[in-house]
């Protein structure tokens, strides 16, 4: 297990030194709102707990970011870093922080609302592949919603809503007691903050653990690059394609790092297992 998160920290430490540069900031968060996102990586097992990482959705003015917290965390380092020119202490921590919480592939999530333009819904991310896929989502969520059921869920009064989305049933709960039209990952378009939102096989979920108010400058950064750009469809496909090359290069030990029999057969297991994403096609 040591040396499965070593080799991904390689892949990860590698796009900060190629692409930290091309770093912009936005925006600052108003509101920080921290979710676990659990989900099975692997659609044909179910047992044993799911995998879980932690998110962070920043609420700016007029715009929202929501990734890996640990994501979130390193570009607000690199952002300050530059601001006082201690490139080193921020190198030094950024790799605590990957090495504490390395997380997923399949929670690779970079998403921002209403930016660059009102009602755009962007995805990028960088493939294992060095790709940068661009993927403009702007499809609006149809959803039902059940002012009759509601519950407390972290001391605010919630709604239920209901929607069908990308070949999966969700439900959702909401507060109008935040009347911020967001939520985690692409959900949006209630009236009032998603709260909790998972699928009906329970399959992926996003629970919201904590909200704070920002208190200090909480930059919220733009990865600005040179972009392929890809519909949803095709952003799956070379998802899953990305997937293939990383296997590809294990089994062919062109890593960068050594691995023990046993331990390469144990990560290549695990990439074939990369098969439950988010969104079905």
């Amino acid at each position: 297990m040591k040396r499965y998160i070593k080799l991904l920290l390689f892949f990860l430490i590698a796009f900060n030194n190629l692409h930290a540069q091309e770093d912009e900031l936005i925006g600052y968060s108003r509101l920080n709102c921290f979710y676990t996102y659990s989900f099975y990586s692997d659609s044909t097992n179910l047992n044993g707990p799911p995998a879980k990482v932690n998110m962070i959705l920043q609420i700016g003015q007029g715009i929202s970011r929501f990734s890996k917290s640990s994501k979130i965390l390193r570009d607000s380092l690199i952002y300050y870093s530059k601001i006082v020119n201690n490139a080193q202490e921020a190198i030094d921590q950024i790799i605590k922080i990957l090495q504490a919480e390395p997380g997923h592939p399949l929670a690779n999530f970079n998403i921002y609302k209403d930016y660059p333009r009102t009602n755009d819904v962007i995805q990028i991310a960088v493939l294992a592949d060095k790709t940068a896929a661009y993927v403009n989502d702007s499809e609006p969520i149809a959803w039902e919603v059940s002012n009759s059921k509601d519950s407390i869920i972290l001391g605010y009064k919630c709604y239920s809503a209901t929607t069908f989305f990308r070949n999966r049933h969700y439900e959702a709960w909401y507060t109008p007691e935040i009347p911020v039209s967001d939520g985690p990952y692409k959900f949006r378009g209630l009236p009032g903050l998603i709260i909790l939102v998972k699928d009906d096989k329970n399959m992926h979920r996003f629970e919201m653990v904590k909200i704070s108010k920002s208190s200090a400058n909480s930059p919220i950064i733009y990865k600005n690059m040179k972009y392929v750009e890809m519909t949803p469809r095709e952003y799956v496909k070379a998802l899953n394609d990305s997937h293939l090359f990383f296997y590809g290069k294990v089994q062919r030990n062109e890593s960068g790092i050594t691995l023990g029999k046993e331990d390469k057969a144990s990560l290549l297991q695990r990439i074939k297992s990369w098969n439950n994403y988010i969104e079905k096609f």
